[in-house]
This record gives C-alpha cells, sequence and structure tokens, in this order.
C-alpha cells in the first residue's frame, strides 16, 4: 500500500494504480494532471485510463473495453457503445 502523510486513496474512476491505490489526486504531487503514465509518474499518482480501455474504481490496470463499446478519451470509467 502506498502512503503520503497517511493519504492513501482507493484508485478513482477513470484512474488506475499500481495495487489499485495511490496517493490522494488532490495532493499537489499529483494535482490534476491527464498526462500522468506509467513511466512519467514517481509520486504514485492516479494515471488517466488509457483509450480503449476503461477502468473502474480501484483498477490496478486497464480493462479494454468489450465488442461493440469504445473509449476515444482518456480516463473514462465506461466504453461507450457503438
Amino acid at each position: 500500500m502506498i502512503c503520503l502523510e497517511g493519504k492513501v486513496i482507493i484508485c478513482p474512476e477513470g484512474f488506475y494504480c499500481v495495487d489499485g491505490t495511490a496517493h490522494d489526486s488532490t495532493d499537489p504531487e499529483c494535482g490534476n494532471r491527464t498526462d500522468i503514465t506509467e513511466s512519467n509518474n514517481p509520486e504514485n499518482c492516479p494515471i488517466p485510463c488509457l483509450i480503449g480501455n476503461y477502468c473502474k474504481k480501484g483498477s490496478a490496470v486497464p480493462t479494454i473495453c468489450d465488442l461493440g463499446t469504445y473509449s476515444d478519451a482518456r480516463g473514462l470509467k465506461l466504453c461507450k457503445p457503438c
């Protein structure tokens, strides 16, 4: 579990996090950044879900959209129907 001054959160919808937990996204190190990726995330901030995927609350990895649905933006919690 990741901890920053006692602030640990379950990864929010639309994001994925290592082990499904991350620092509080209101933490100044994370902010509301949308440019965070796995390779540039030393603070363990929530990472916006990838295009073509969706992320439920607590996601440790993105989930590929089901057949008949799509995701055309980062940070989606559900895929859109075709």
